[in-house]
């Protein structure tokens, strides 16, 4: 089933990219000769997407002018002025989104194209979600994801801090349909004072709503340092 909505959040700073991000925001960094948001743009609408909305923050300005110029289906934004989880910025675009389901991706990722295709391609109507996911060494930045031989979602652990039950990372790239919406409205601030995706996905999971993952390979990278801003330029340079 093809999800006709998308939904990117570029919101963050990027403060371990240092003066890298001073005047630019991360998602304009560019990869592959061109800025981040434009290769995550083109691949979401290679995948179906037909309606964007972009969740903004640091210098919103430059992310909004840029993408209203440059993106190839109709897009709207929403301002997250303060920065209180990614479930708080989801919440934000509820209105814009409506029921129906919708793809969503975070806005510091750069990976393959076919990514999202080929989590597009493994929703059904039955299910409440996909989550693309990537093996990784390490997930203590990240989501650690669980599922069985069926791929069936049974746990997923925001940046765990002891030994992880599961090395499958959640990739940044998922699509969910309106069933999240209730468990984002209802959800309670973390320890971190933030409001978590994943706390979400788990109330979902808790209330018997079954969610798959999407296992994938291939080129993956966190833009969240100088070192790995420089791997994902290496890894796709033109």
């Amino acid at each position: 089933m093809v999800a006709s909505q998308g939904v990117i959040l570029a919101a963050g700073r990027g403060t371990r990219l240092g003066a890298l991000t001073h005047s630019l925001p991360k998602p304009l960094l560019e990869v592959g000769g061109r800025p981040l948001l434009d290769h995550i743009v083109a691949s979401m609408t290679a995948s179906g997407v037909r309606q964007l909305t972009v969740v903004t923050g640091y210098l919103a300005d430059e992310v909004e002018h840029h993408l209203a110029a440059s993106s190839p289906v109709p897009i709207g934004f929403v301002r997250q002025r303060q920065v209180n989880g990614t479930a708080g910025a989801l919440r934000l675009v509820a209105r814009a989104v409506g029921h129906e389901p919708f793809m969503l991706g975070w806005g510091d990722i750069a990976t393959d194209r076919d990514h999202y295709l080929t989590v597009a391609e493994a929703f059904r109507p039955a299910l409440a979600g996909v989550i693309g996911v990537n093996m990784l060494g390490d997930v203590s930045s990240g989501s650690s994801v669980v599922f069985g031989d069926d791929l069936v979602i049974t746990d997923i652990i925001e940046k765990p801090t002891e030994a992880p039950p599961s090395h499958w990372n959640n990739a940044g790239v998922m699509i969910f349909g309106p069933q999240v919406w209730a468990h984002v409205e209802t959800l309670r601030p973390s320890l971190r004072g933030e409001f978590e995706l994943p706390d979400a996905i788990r109330s979902m999971l808790a209330s018997g709503e079954v969610l798959k993952a999407a296992p994938l390979t291939g080129r993956w990278f966190d833009i969240g340092t100088p070192e790995t801003l420089a791997a994902a330029r290496g890894a796709f340079a033109v």
